[in-house]
C-alpha cells in the first residue's frame, strides 16, 4: 500500500512501523468487537468466523480484523469497490445499521475501559 514516485521512500518506514505497532491493537479490536457483539445481542458466532475468514483482504495486515468483526457481526458486506469484499450480505444496508454499529463500537471501547481499570486495580493491589 502506498504511493509510488518521488517521494516514495519517504513513507515506507512510517507506514511498516504503523504496521508493527498495530498488530496486537488490530487483533484485540477484532475480539472485543465479537464480545461486543454477544451483548449487544447481535451475531458473535458471525462475527467470529467472518474475522477469522475475511481478515485478510484488504490492502493493510491490519485492518480487516476490525472491520469484518463487525461486518459479521452486523450480517452485511463492507465493500471498498475493486479493492476488497468482508462479509456476508445477509441485512440489507440501512440507516438502523449505522446506529447498530456505533452501540457495537461504544460497548467495545467501553469492555477495553473496563479491561484497562481492572488491569490497573489488579496491579495496585498485588504489586505495589
Amino acid at each position: 500500500i502506498g504511493y509510488y514516485g518521488k517521494y516514495e521512500y519517504l513513507g515506507k518506514f512510517p507506514a511498516k512501523m504503523d504496521d508493527i505497532l498495530n498488530f496486537i491493537p488490530a487483533r484485540i479490536s477484532g475480539l472485543l468487537l465479537m464480545v461486543a457483539a454477544y451483548l449487544c445481542r447481535k451475531d458473535g458466532g458471525s462475527a467470529w468466523q467472518i474475522m477469522l475468514r475475511h481478515h485478510d483482504r484488504t490492502e493493510s495486515p491490519n485492518a480487516g480484523w476490525p472491520m469484518s468483526a463487525a461486518a459479521g457481526a452486523l450480517k452485511v458486506r463492507l465493500e471498498k469497490a475493486g479493492c476488497y469484499n468482508l462479509g456476508n450480505p445477509n441485512n440489507p444496508l440501512s440507516p438502523d445499521l449505522i446506529v447498530s454499529g456505533i452501540k457495537l463500537l461504544e460497548v467495545a471501547a467501553l469492555l477495553w475501559v473496563l479491561f484497562c481499570l481492572t488491569m490497573e486495580v489488579t496491579y495496585l493491589v498485588f504489586v505495589t
